[in-house]
């Protein structure tokens, strides 16, 4: 067995024949088991599910992600005996249920999982191909899977290639510095080409799941704003009428973004940007709308949205616990303030004219212990020790759905 999967042999050379790598793969770890069973120098059921059961477990897990009543685990792998096939059985829920039953989704997962298990000792310095990776699994499933095998499943000194048009993979592919994403669209291969990997700040790298006309149809009459990182899922709890919130990976790909398409609005945090420069901005990006504070945690941390929640908490404690931290960082955090808005992909647009007096602007309201003078300019997302705050279990879906919020918000976009 172990010669077959070397050379590669049991790959099937036509489409027309049967695939047996599944069944195969199935047999070589039930052959791996029963030899340490018998030859192994000392035999432990516990070191042996450590080490053949956890990891496919530990991995269903991860890409599945579900709860304690619908979570998917290997159970069995019983050989086959008597005459009778291979026995596969998983743990769903509080059902035990044969491998057949699994949806086509969960059985593609396993067969990838069982087929990378069994074969990544043999391929090293290898480029593996999978074709249509994703096929029978949903966007979410699609990056947790792509994930969970770069990551946990090819081998360091390997690659992975798979053809595909996945917005779960694209999204991971943004995400990960070691990812590329080539296009092979409108290509004449009749001619050379070379392919060269697509920038991936654009959003227009969505285009090769969905194409451009099918995305704003599907969003038709609203207004579909691109906002930082996973922030989308708080603003889109607001339920704002025809506003549909998209997160992307950072702020210089909100800008990017807003600025190469008016079709689509932006909102990003403020970070060191004076009034002055939000001015500008918006007079040469109509689209591109900037927080009035420097981040969404500004808003979220609010005295003001503390309050409508927690109308009993020490406001004035609280209030006066972010004035202490402000003061006990101010220094640290003017030593960096011009390296950091040198950074800004906005400020360096040559559109768009820097404040000359911003950093004394920014200087002048940190030495403030104003709330609303300073309070744009401090960082409540990184420097802000939250543990006057801990015992009100706050969550930031929580936060984000009060009137302040809403209203602070709205404010902004209109």
């Amino acid at each position: 067995r172990q010669d077959v999967i070397t050379k590669d042999s049991d790959r099937p050379r036509l489409y027309i024949e049967i695939d047996q790598r599944f069944e195969n793969d199935i047999d070589i770890l039930v052959e791996k088991i029963v030899t340490e069973i018998f030859i192994g120098e000392k035999f432990e059921a516990n070191e042996l599910r450590k080490r053949y059961v956890e990891p496919i477990n530990e991995a269903l897990q991860r890409i599945f992600k579900t709860d304690q009543a619908t979570s998917l685990s290997l159970l069995l792998i019983m050989p086959p005996l008597q005459g009778k096939p291979v026995e596969i059985r998983f743990h769903k829920g509080q059902s035990n249920i044969h491998y057949d039953l699994l949806s086509s989704g969960e059985k593609e997962v396993i067969n990838i999982l069982l087929n990378l298990f069994i074969r990544r000792e043999n391929y090293q310095d290898t480029i593996y191909f999978i074709d249509e990776l994703d096929v029978h699994l949903n966007t979410a499933l699609q990056y947790n899977l792509i994930k969970e095998i770069t990551e946990n499943w090819i081998p360091e000194n390997c690659q992975l290639w798979t053809a595909s048009h996945s917005l779960g993979f694209i999204q991971y592919a943004q995400e990960s510095k070691a990812a590329v994403i080539l296009d092979f669209d409108q290509l004449d291969f009749d001619q050379p080409q070379t392919l060269t990997p697509q920038p991936k700040e654009v959003l227009e790298i969505y285009e090769v799941a969905v194409p451009k006309e099918i995305m704003f149809k599907v969003f038709q009459g609203k207004q579909i704003f691109l906002c930082e990182n996973k922030n989308d899922e708080y603003y889109n709890l607001l339920g704002l009428d025809e506003k549909i919130f998209v997160g992307v990976q950072d702020k210089r790909q909100v800008y990017l973004n807003a600025k190469n398409n008016p079709s689509y609005f932006g909102l990003m945090d403020r970070d060191y940007l004076t009034g002055t420069e939000i001015s500008k901005i918006r007079q040469q990006l109509p689209n591109l709308r900037i927080l009035e504070y420097y981040a969404f945690e500004n808003y979220l941390y609010h005295p003001a949205n503390i309050a409508e929640l927690f109308p009993d908490f020490d406001i004035a404690n609280y209030q006066a616990d972010i004035v202490r931290q402000k003061n006990e960082q101010r220094d640290y955090i003017l030593t960096g303030l011009e390296l950091a808005r040198r950074g800004y992909s906005v400020l360096n647009d040559e559109n768009i004219e820097r404040d000359k007096n911003g950093i004394e602007t920014i200087v002048t309201a940190l030495q403030s212990d104003e709330i609303e003078k300073f309070y744009p300019y401090f960082d409540m997302k990184s420097r802000f020790n939250r543990q006057l705050v801990g015992s009100l279990k706050l969550t930031s879906a929580k936060l984000a759905q009060t009137n302040w919020f809403k209203s602070a918000i709205s404010k902004i976009l209109e």
